[in-house]
C-alpha cells in the first residue's frame, strides 16, 4: 500500500465551487440560481455534468451554501475539493486499519503468518509506515463515532452517502475473515505438529 498524505491546496476557484449531487428531476439553472444566490453571487452554473458544479464569487458563499444544504435541488451538496486532512478522511482511515489487519503480528491478533514486513510505504517520507494493532470491529465502529474535541463534528468523515456503513461492513467482514482463516491455519499447524 502506498500512502500519500499530502493533500494539495485546491486552486482558488476550487475553493469557491460546490457540487450538487444527483439533481432532482426538473431542476434547471433558474432553480439553482434562485435557491443558492441568497448565499452570494454565482459566477457559473454547469448542470450538464454530473455532479453539477456551481462556482460562487467568494469562498464564504460556497461554504454557507454547503452548510445550509440544498435538499430542494439535489440529494447532496459538497465542496468541489475535499480539503479535509488525510487522517480525518473515512476511506483512508479504513485502508490504514485494513493494512493493520494484514500485518497480523502475534502481539495483535495472536496471528503469526504475516510477519513484520512493512505493508505501507509513505511516499513523501520514502520509508515504511510501521503500524500498530488493528482495531477490533467494535473499536473501528467507536472510532467512526468520535467527535472533534469541543464540537459535534465527527473526527473522521465520509463524503459519499452510505460510505460510512459500507466501510464499516467491509472492515468487519475483512477482519473476521482474516482472523478466522489465520486461526484455522494455526490450528491445522498445531494438529500436524501433534501428529508428528
Amino acid at each position: 500500500v502506498l500512502r500519500l498524505t499530502n493533500i494539495p491546496e485546491p486552486p482558488e476557484w476550487g475553493e469557491r465551487s460546490v457540487c450538487l449531487f444527483d439533481l432532482k428531476e426538473g431542476v434547471d439553472e433558474q432553480a439553482v440560481l434562485a435557491a443558492l444566490s441568497s448565499f452570494g453571487a454565482i459566477e457559473t452554473c454547469e448542470l450538464r455534468k454530473s455532479p453539477a458544479i456551481v462556482r460562487f464569487a467568494t469562498r464564504e458563499a460556497a461554504l454557507a451554501a454547503v452548510a445550509a444544504g440544498a435538499e430542494q435541488l439535489c440529494l447532496g451538496i459538497g465542496r468541489l475539493y475535499n480539503t479535509r486532512p488525510y487522517e480525518r478522511r473515512g476511506w483512508p482511515h479504513a485502508e490504514s486499519n485494513s493494512a493493520k489487519i494484514i500485518l497480523g503480528t502475534r502481539g495483535e491478533l495472536g496471528l503469526g503468518s504475516a510477519g513484520h514486513v512493512p505493508k505501507m510505504i509513505d511516499v513523501l517520507e520514502k520509508q515504511p509506515v510501521y503500524l500498530t494493532r488493528a482495531p477490533t470491529p467494535d473499536e473501528i465502529k467507536a472510532q467512526l463515532e468520535e467527535t472533534v474535541e469541543g464540537s459535534e463534528e465527527l473526527a473522521i468523515t465520509f463524503i459519499g452517502k452510505g460510505d460510512k456503513e459500507k466501510v464499516t461492513d467491509m472492515y468487519v467482514s475483512f477482519y473476521l475473515s482474516v482472523v478466522f482463516e489465520e486461526r484455522a491455519r494455526q490450528r491445522m499447524c498445531e494438529q500436524r505438529a501433534a501428529a508428528d
